[in-house]
């Protein structure tokens, strides 16, 4: 067993889950780990299901599988986030989002604010 640290946000955050190894050295299954997710989320299990992680649910998978899909859980819930805390301001991050500048998003869930990392644009 070990820890899967993925980068978020080109490095800027890091995202920590407990990996369950199989036999050969593949993932076989997550566990939150307190605190390894940027933003205070404390809603880890029940914001993170098994499906989140579509890599997983056919059975053990690469590091790289998983971390590409917790990689995407993450940011999916923090666009749900953003939209149920911010009020007018995930128009603008849906903007960004479209235009493909968005990099990365952190929502404080305690502080009802947002991190973005965006990519310059005309």
């Amino acid at each position: 067993d070990g820890t899967l640290v993925v980068d978020y946000g080109g490095g800027r955050w890091r995202l920590r889950w407990r990996a369950i190894l199989d036999d050969d050295g593949l993932i076989d299954d997550l566990q939150a780990i307190e605190g390894g997710l940027p933003g205070g989320d404390e809603a880890i299990l029940a914001r993170y299901p098994l499906s989140a992680f579509p890599s997983l649910t056919e059975g053990p998978a690469t590091a790289e599988a998983v971390a590409a899909d917790a990689r995407e859980a993450f940011r999916q819930r923090q666009l749900e986030d953003a939209e149920a805390l911010l009020g007018d301001a995930p128009a603008d991050v849906k903007s960004l989002e479209a235009r493909g500048a968005l990099r990365a998003l952190v929502v404080d869930r305690a502080a009802g604010s947002a991190e973005l990392l965006v990519d310059a644009f005309d």
